[in-house]
């Protein structure tokens, strides 16, 4: 993608490819590419005849963690000029009677092996990655067919989006892709003139939600992916690699064992020096794709992981980041009330609604140092940014006017009817933002059932184990938040004893403690479908500290 280099020029715009991944995991599995010019402006219609696609190797598998892996290798064969950094870019289109994408995903017809059809929030559950396979009885990269790269936001020029959003196509392009290299040198991602000149391998994981059954596993869907060439290479780290030792040893043979390692920060993958003397700790890259060592490099987990905002609940197991005292003595906790209420809804009808309700029913543990009283300094944040804050307090969640963009659910300690679930799934649905303020297990005590049992029945992951991490008033640094919408701007969180977050396979955790290992607050993707019957409040938390903590006050959110 376009960079210092490439952006005088910009992209080159070549086409749309369709790829269809048809049978997977069955004997007849397919993968098959069609250039389709139908629409495209009629510069770009003279150059698609110079690409096509064949089918090369593909290949499916489950697990050990449970989650489907495939992957599908495309021969690209080139009777045009040599092409630099050709790249499949990911796009959501609604073409006026052809294919439309599911919701905000890449993916268009998807189902499963019982012929149902994949809906929007299954569909984002079909995450791309580089290519992986079985190796020793371990889920492992596979080092020839890293192809997956992802991109910075800024990397769709005004080319692309005017494209995108003029053609037929009516939509726009992701920034992630997969890119094409030389058949016959890996290292290069220069594919040559010629019949199979060049090579690009297509990966996706989607979560094995029943590993007693195969009907509901993905059986086919259809990628669209915007054609393109540049001049700039760029290298990229696979989101779900953990493998540390496989991490520095990469690192080290392709950048001749330096001292200082390629930094990135990626999740589950805990900061480290890859055994050299003199260097810092520092996450590293897992997996460098096909491209010369030097490139610019692009951190992932901003691009791929960390979720749009809307069908999620945001969860932070600590009141004390928002409360009056210490933490605003911090800027960073300021910044983050107003990314909270600052963020566009991938679509909805809430994208401008201007009211935040702080959620003080359900039998409130705030009755004390969370309560509306001790909110002035974060309700004057969110009044400044033009928002009107109301204080909900009667026993169940009233009607939510279309006024209402976000809703904060403060400690409860009573569990949701199914209707008051059905509001907030219909809510979340239309570009609300939910968050759901819990706490450590010593001062919330049951209310951590309550969290888990709301999770549940908004169709959610996520749980809170319990524990008490980092009490008292303490600030974590950078390297412990991720990027997202809502850490834009920061460069640490001043925090004070927060319960644990144990994250599901879709959710994305933007805060950890001070060690960098234990997730604090993140996002839990939910499902917005009616329920008609609720779990109860019945589940016990696994605390992580011991209560009988002499240093610890269970009176006190901060611990003290």
């Amino acid at each position: 993608m376009p960079g210092t280099t490439a952006e005088t020029t910009g992209p080159e715009i070549l086409g749309v490819v369709k790829v269809e991944f048809q049978h997977i995991g069955q004997a007849d599995f397919s993968v098959q590419a069609t250039m389709v010019g139908d629409g495209l402006a009629s510069q770009t219609l003279t150059r698609t005849g110079a690409l096509s696609f064949t089918q090369g190797a593909r290949g499916s598998f489950t697990g050990p963690d449970h989650v489907r892996y495939l992957y599908g290798q495309l021969n690209v064969n080139n009777t045009g000029p040599a092409r630099s950094n050709l790249t499949l870019l990911g796009i959501n289109a609604k073409v006026t009677g052809g294919f439309r994408s599911l919701g905000d995903t890449s993916l268009a017809a998807a189902s499963r092996a019982n012929g149902e059809p994949l809906t929007a929030l299954e569909a984002r559950k079909v995450l791309p990655l580089h290519r992986r396979d079985l190796i020793g009885g371990a889920v492992q990269v596979v080092d020839a067919q890293a192809d997956f790269q992802a991109y910075p936001e800024t990397a769709i020029t005004p080319a692309i989006a005017n494209f995108m959003a003029g053609s037929p196509y009516n939509g726009y392009a992701f920034p992630f892709g997969f890119v094409a290299r030389s058949k016959t040198n890996a290292s290069t991602r220069l594919v040559p003139s010629g019949t199979a000149a060049g090579t690009v391998t297509l990966a996706f994981r989607y979560p094995d939600e029943d590993p007693n059954s195969t009907s509901d596993d993905l059986n086919s869907f259809t990628w669209y992916g915007l054609v393109t060439s540049d001049t700039e290479n760029r290298e990229t780290a696979d989101p779900f690699e953990t493998d540390t030792v496989r991490a520095c040893a990469a690192a080290q043979t392709l950048y001749g064992g330096a001292a200082t390692v390629v930094a990135a920060t990626l999740r589950n993958l805990p900061p480290t020096n890859c055994g050299r003397t003199n260097t810092t700790a520092q996450d590293v890259y897992t997996v460098r794709t096909s491209g010369r060592p030097g490139s610019p490099t692009t951190k992932v987990p901003d691009l791929t992981i960390a979720p749009s905002a809307g069908t999620d609940v945001v969860v932070f197991n600590d009141v004390n980041p928002f409360i009056d005292g210490a933490a605003y003595s911090n800027p960073n906790n300021t910044t983050l009330v107003q990314n909270l209420v600052n963020y566009t809804p991938v679509s909805g009808i809430r994208a401008s609604s201007k009211t935040v309700w702080m959620e003080f029913g359900h039998g409130t543990f705030c009755q004390g140092y969370c309560s509306a009283p001790y909110l002035s300094t974060m309700k004057s944040i969110i009044t400044s940014q033009g928002y009107t804050v109301q204080d909900i307090a009667s026993a169940t969640l009233p009607v939510i006017p279309q006024s209402v963009k976000v809703i904060f659910l403060w400690n409860p300690l009573t569990n949701f009817t199914v209707a008051e679930i059905n509001a907030l799934k219909a809510f979340s649905s239309e570009g609300g933002r939910i968050v759901f303020i819990g706490e450590w297990d010593g001062f919330y005590g049951t209310g951590i059932s309550v969290e888990n049992a709301f999770l549940i029945n908004m169709g959610a992951v996520m749980r809170n184990t319990g524990g008490a991490v980092d009490c008292n008033y303490n600030t974590e640094p950078g390297t412990s938040l991720r990027p997202s919408q809502i850490t834009a701007g920061l460069t640490n969180l001043t925090v004070a004893c927060a319960s644990v977050i144990a994250p599901g396979p879709d959710d994305f955790i933007f805060l950890y403690d001070q060690s960098n290992t234990l997730p604090l607050a993140g996002v839990a993707r939910i499902n917005t479908t009616p329920i008609a019957t609720v779990v109860s409040a019945s589940l016990k938390p696994q605390a992580l500290a011991s209560l009988a903590a002499p240093a610890l006050n269970p009176a006190s959110p901060s611990g003290y």
